[in-house]
């Protein structure tokens, strides 16, 4: 696996311990940042019996030449490679556990329909001596299912994903769903070795009140894996270019309509796709996803909601216009946005899409689908437009955020043995677990190549699959918490795939994407779940009739904002603004 993170000298660190070390003589309480960065270096035990493992990974002296703030900017030292530590074995001698996770539902087409169906699970379990019963959910049912299990006061040992359904993390160990565990540090050493030597994830890991709710996953090498794609072959055969505005956008759908019979010039599947996607950014705000809790956004400190941006406004007028001028299919509301249930893939590949939004990986399988209709079939990932042509895309994914929140799990306060869930939990980010999660079982899904590192088998990944990513999640392990090997896949992916990935990386950052790590506290979760839980259900439908033509913009649009302010939408901002104003002084940024 490759490693190569970079760390700043300590020099950095120190001078900004000196900095907070200006304070007021009459400061006397212990301020946020200090807080956080006591919990996050681990230094002290939680009780007399849970010491923290050692910080194994080894702090750089600093070079005489780097003695200045100067100096301290230009000079990197770089850490070795990571290593992980060797598993012990077994944990247990059949001891069960439970827990509440996903698994796409196109894994029953392959006879899966639970983890524990797969070999390379079955092995899991019969190493670990640890007898895993899963209650398993599919993206749709996920969040209601969640829901009715907190309601119940049954929760299962241990809970993936759990943050995702939260505000406050405060609120989800309050609810049972989660248990600190900063108070079972000695029972992840692997999670804390990784957590020390890849230490920008501590600020996810820990909450700003010193609380680790769950085990996240950690990501070497993100990138970006989903973004905006275009017909190449039509833009071809039209002579045009790539998109780079909406008005230029808007021009070559046009043409994809009367040209080329496009019945879904752009293709949207839901509400989801039509306010919250990446379009909507180049306008300068936030869209609105029916999905999530929040649309909020923040911009040099201040933080919006796109509702009550004017730029908001332009951009349902825009998607009204192309809407009445057929450049979006007229039943797009009525599309799944479920990625595994939606006819998504049929229109590309079927030659009726002409833009799209969709997985990087998606692109090589729809090439060949879209081939076999047509020889001269051809896909170009596109970046965001823009207003202005060029400019970043600042609505990005949370870099570190994105690829460290997907398979969290948290241990609830229903787990009656929770050493044997922290131990398990722990063994995939051992070296042993860490290859089980990434690659599978040695001999089967990857070898060893002639530089010693591991190889996936592609050919066994996609015999059988219409996409790798259907073999990675039969063969590997896609439910667990662990180091991730971000690129072990991209051996097979084409050229134009991973492009589209540099490319949707380049252009785009998460400047004015709220941070992960800003959260409300237990009350404060209570007053917003209060609020958005009826506006977000009004919106969702109001929006829909301003698209369709039903409501006017000159005369129904003010009455719209007006409600949803009357149902407060602004004390919702004014929640978030105080909960990213913590954030900011906590971790002294």
């Amino acid at each position: 696996m490759k490693k190569y993170v970079a760390m700043l000298l300590a020099l950095a660190m120190l001078l900004g311990l000196m900095a907070g070390c200006g304070g007021s003589a009459a400061q006397t309480e212990t301020s946020g940042s200090e807080a956080v960065s006591s919990a996050v270096e681990a230094e002290e035990p939680a009780d007399e019996d849970n010491e923290a493992p050692e910080d194994t990974a080894e702090v750089p002296e600093i070079p005489e030449e780097a003695a200045s703030a100067e100096d301290a900017e230009e000079v990197v030292v770089e850490k070795g490679p990571f290593e992980a530590p060797a598993a012990e074995l077994p944990l247990a001698d059949g001891a069960k556990l439970t827990y509440f996770c996903e698994l796409p539902g196109y894994m029953s087409m392959f006879n899966v329909n639970s983890y524990d169906d797969t070999d390379t699970f079955k092995y899991v379990e019969e190493a670990t001596g640890v007898d895993v019963e899963f209650t398993i959910v599919n993206n749709e049912s996920y969040q209601q299912n969640f829901q009715l299990m907190v309601a119940s006061g049954d929760i299962t040992d241990m809970v993936a994903g759990a943050s995702q359904q939260y505000n406050s993390m405060a609120q989800m160990i309050e609810d049972g769903v989660a248990l600190d565990l900063m108070e079972y540090q000695d029972y992840l050493p692997n999670f804390w070795n990784a957590l020390n030597y890849y230490d920008n994830y501590k600020t996810i890991a820990i909450t700003q009140d010193g609380t680790m709710p769950e085990i996240i996953c950690i990501a070497d090498d993100y990138k970006v894996q989903s973004g905006m794609q275009i017909r190449q072959d039509w833009l071809d055969k039209l002579g045009m270019e790539i998109p780079g505005t909406p008005d230029e956008l808007h021009d070559v759908l046009a043409a994809f309509v009367s040209e080329c019979g496009a019945d879904h010039a752009l293709l949207l599947t839901g509400s989801t796709q039509l306010t919250g996607t990446g379009i909507v950014g180049g306008f300068g705000t936030v869209g609105y996803d029916p999905n999530s809790t929040s649309n909020m956004y923040v911009v040099d400190g201040v933080v919006k909601n796109g509702f009550l941006d004017e730029a908001y406004k332009d951009y349902m007028e825009m998607m009204a216009q192309w809407y009445a001028e057929g450049l979006i299919a007229s039943d797009f509301a009525t599309e799944s946005n479920d990625p595994f249930t939606s006819n998504a893939d049929a229109y590309i590949s079927g030659g009726n899409a002409g833009v799209w939004s969709s997985m990087s990986d998606n692109m090589d399988s729809n090439m060949v689908s879209g081939k076999e209709l047509n020889p001269d079939y051809n896909i170009s990932p596109m970046a965001q437009p823009m207003l202005n042509k060029g400019d970043i895309f600042h609505f990005g994914d949370s870099r570190v955020g994105a690829s460290a929140m997907g398979k969290s799990i948290a241990i609830s306060d229903c787990c009656e043995d929770v050493e044997l869930a922290c131990a398990w939990i722990d063994f995939f980010f051992s070296d042993e677990g860490i290859k089980l999660a990434n690659y599978g079982l040695e001999g089967v899904s990857w070898n060893y190549n002639d530089a010693g590192e591991p190889e996936l088998d592609f050919a066994k990944l996609t015999d059988g699959f219409p996409m790798i990513s259907f073999g990675m999640t039969y063969y590997t392990l896609a439910c667990v918490a662990t180091l991730q090997d971000f690129d072990r896949q991209f051996g097979a992916y084409s050229e134009a795939n991973i492009a589209a990935m540099e490319l949707w990386t380049e252009t785009s950052d998460d400047l004015y994407t709220l941070p992960t790590q800003v959260e409300l506290t237990y009350e404060e979760s209570q007053e917003y779940s209060d609020i958005w839980s009826d506006l977000s259900t009004y919106a969702n439908t109001e929006i829909f009739k301003f698209v369709m033509g039903e409501y006017n913009f000159d005369s129904d649009w003010e009455n719209f904002i007006s409600t949803l302010k009357d149902m407060g939408v602004e004390n919702a901002v004014e929640i978030y603004q105080g909960a990213y104003d913590r954030y900011i002084e906590a971790y002294g940024l």
